[in-house]
């Protein structure tokens, strides 16, 4: 049966009271022949009493074995990294104490939270029927040991065993990273069609009478292989929907009938972010410019083609690093904008939601213990940065 910390901590003063009685014994203890009987008999007996109680209290306080029935226990536990429970690992304590854990089952769960080097060291550790000694892992310089209490193994590797983290205060750059296995193949050919209508009205006054008339727009798309054709057509009805305001000058030359609005061709190369068109292709136009169509070819290298719902503009980015479990609060110019729970390890913060010009930004780093330490840096910005 163990003894709890409070029961240590009780025996360890009854030890030293027990230690003083024995000695006090010796000393008192009469040296000549002539002494009491009934005196020597009595320190003798209060000596006797001291050293069995000295020796219970340092029996109380030894550490009782993990396995005192002789023979191999098998166990499944969590495997725990601070407040992740990482999945279960299988172990054997063995009738020598030792306790041996599923090599295999370490290496995939602490493959992910270990640097290239650390976890190289416990891939290279040897193993026997595929169970490897946490004693060799400890060697090792990877910190596991299994609580007993909570029959845990409770895994605590230093900020320099962990791969540096990416930490993302935004949500859309992980987003916008999609892995080409997700994406399925496009088909050899496919294409759609959209159809837009609508009735026009004008109420007549004076001269002009009353008249209605329908118009639609179609938009047709045909892809064969990589290559996309578009095309876009519509009908004007005999009613000119835009209107010239009043007292202005115009000169709105509308006709009636079936018209071809634009046709091009249009062939994508993602990888380069390259966009490359031909037909009637639209002019590049800033600020409140408009543009026009022209009869050409056009090449795009942009990144807003190919991820329009992405914001693209400048962001700031820095590195840190914490020794233990810890609570960081991100403050930029006074206003908290994230607030993360790390392990140990070194993280580089991107994408920083920064205005144009100088931001104060503030790291709060709170750890388990309560410390706080305080990482402020200043951070510029411009629109026109890429």
């Amino acid at each position: 049966m163990g003894v709890s910390e409070p029961a240590r901590r009780l025996v360890r003063p009854a030890t030293r009271a027990c230690a003083i009685i024995a000695l006090l014994a010796g000393i008192l203890a009469p040296s000549t022949a002539d002494a009491d009987d009934g005196t020597s008999a009595r320190m003798s007996g209060m000596a006797r009493m001291g050293a069995a109680v000295a020796n219970e209290a340092s029996a109380a306080a030894s550490d009782p074995p993990l396995n005192p029935t002789g023979k191999p226990i098998a166990l499944a536990v969590p495997l725990k990294d601070g407040r992740s429970t990482l999945g279960d690992v299988n172990i054997v304590i063995r009738p020598d104490n030792s306790v041996w854990a599923a090599k295999p089952a370490l290496v995939e769960k602490l493959g992910a939270l270990l640097d290239a080097k650390a976890k190289a060291k416990l891939q290279s550790l040897e193993d026997s029927a595929g169970m490897v000694a946490l004693a060799a892992v400890k060697a090792a310089g990877l910190a596991i040991r299994l609580d007993p209490g909570q029959l845990e193994l409770i895994f605590e590797p230093s900020a320099d065993q962990r791969p540096v983290g990416e930490i993302s205060v935004t949500s859309y750059r992980p987003q916008d990273g999609v892995s080409p296995a997700a994406l399925s193949k496009p088909a050899a050919v496919s294409g759609f069609l959209n159809l837009y209508g609508g009735i026009d009205h004008r109420w007549g006054m004076g001269n002009v009478e009353d008249q209605t008339s329908l118009r639609f727009d179609v938009e047709a798309v045909l892809r064969l292989a990589d290559v996309v054709l578009e095309n876009e057509a519509g009908f004007d009805g005999a009613v000119d929907p835009a209107r010239c305001p009043a007292g202005a000058q115009c000169s709105l030359l509308h006709k009636e009938g079936f018209k071809r609005r634009a046709s091009r061709m249009v062939y994508d190369l993602p990888t380069q972010l390259v966009r490359i068109q031909a037909g009637d292709t639209t002019a590049l136009a800033t600020g409140f410019q408009s543009s026009t169509d022209m009869l050409g070819l056009r090449i795009d290298h942009s990144e807003r083609v190919f991820k329009p719902g992405a914001s693209l503009a400048p962001a700031g980015r820095s590195s840190f690093r914490i020794e233990r479990q810890s609570e960081v609060e991100v403050v930029i110019n006074g206003v908290v904008v994230q607030r993360l729970s790390l392990r140990p390890g070194t993280y580089n913060l991107t994408d920083l939601p920064l205005q144009a010009g100088a931001n104060d930004v503030e790291l709060v780093i709170t750890d388990e213990a309560g410390n706080k330490r305080r990482v402020a840096f200043t951070s510029f910005s411009d629109t026109h940065l890429l």
